[in-house]
């Protein structure tokens, strides 16, 4: 994805800014804005948007790492909508404000009137349930030269992580999205069930179901090219599961860091009702004497420092406490 957004970028500073902006075959459509328009449109309207689903990714603002997975996954969907759709006035607003820059609909015959054409068809049926006037995308533009680049990417991809630099990566214990679906409760079980030996056959079943994955969430885009309303309705309900996951963690965490402090407390009184129970539970006069002979013994600090401080400053009473189990089980 970022490879394409460099190259789209270059070739059309170049043809902007390559003479002047003034002549009108400097804003002649190609074949490079055609091929990388759809492959584009195709990779951050499939998979890459639907991984705000695959990996659960919340929109905290005040969690940076949820807000950069959101932002990642979603943002070149939004980018690429805007192209498409001209966020519902036609992508001819913005070939209007940005003449030349990024040039989605059009034919190969690079005349600046057809384009004007072009972009005015498909302005016109911008709001129809089904819009394929000026901007037509074929299977083969949507998927075929996609996955052709897809397995450009796959291969050097596989070998540095699996082969030139499989060593480091576990040298350092570094994470990587294979170890992490390998540990992942959903798809890991998937991926553990094939066997590790040869060490390159787990790997290459990863690469082959993620290629797998994109090719079948890039399927949508036959549907999500031609229609506005389809296309809005998907970015905006994965926007709002970001929202609901977020209200969900939030609740879960700050549910859960209650109930920790809840139980703490509960814990801590139960343990001072037990050793005020001590006293009354015939102790030996061992362990009263033990109890007169330290009486700067906290028990408090006893509980809430797990009993390092205590049992340097009161050794004996420590190990009279330490001998009746039911409450050292419940400091420890």
């Amino acid at each position: 994805m970022t490879a394409l957004a460099a190259v789209w970028t270059a070739v059309s500073l170049g043809r902007v800014y390559g003479s002047g902006g003034s002549d009108e075959d400097t804003y002649a459509y190609s074949w490079v804005d055609r091929a990388v328009a759809r492959a584009g449109f195709m990779y951050a309207s499939g998979v890459l948007a639907w991984s705000v689903a695959i990996f659960s990714n919340r929109c905290i603002f005040h969690h940076v790492d949820h807000m950069t997975s959101s932002f990642v996954h979603l943002a070149p969907a939004l980018f690429f909508h805007t192209l498409r759709w001209g966020s519902g006035l036609g992508p001819g607003v913005v070939h209007e404000a940005w003449p030349g820059l990024f040039l989605v609909c059009g034919s190969d015959d690079g005349a600046s009137s057809v384009l004007d054409a072009a972009y005015a068809a498909a302005d016109a049926c911008a709001l129809q349930l089904w819009c394929s006037d000026g901007c037509g995308a074929s299977v083969a533009e949507l998927l075929g030269w996609p996955m052709l680049l897809y397995c450009v990417w796959a291969v050097p991809y596989f070998c540095a992580l699996f082969v030139c630099g499989a060593s480091c990566i576990e040298r350092n214990e570094k994470e990587t999205l294979f170890s992490f679906l390998v540990a992942d409760r959903g798809l890991g079980p998937v991926l553990r069930a094939v066997p590790d030996q040869p060490k390159l056959l787990r790997p290459i079943v990863y690469l082959v179901g993620h290629a797998l994955m994109v090719l079948a969430l890039g399927a949508l885009s036959l549907v999500t090219w031609y229609s506005f309303w389809a296309h809005a309705l998907l970015l905006a309900g994965l926007g709002l599961m970001t929202l609901r996951q977020a209200a969900t963690w939030q609740f879960h965490y700050f549910a859960l860091r209650y109930a920790e402090g809840l139980l703490k407390k509960k814990r801590k009184q139960r343990c001072l009702r037990l050793v005020a129970s001590l006293r009354w539970v015939a102790p030996v006069q061992q362990e009263k004497q033990n109890m007169e002979a330290c009486p700067r013994f906290d028990f408090a600090l006893y509980v809430e420092s797990g009993g390092a401080e205590q049992k340097q400053t009161c050794p004996e009473v420590h190990r009279c406490i330490e001998h009746r189990s039911p409450l050292f089980a419940l400091i420890s």
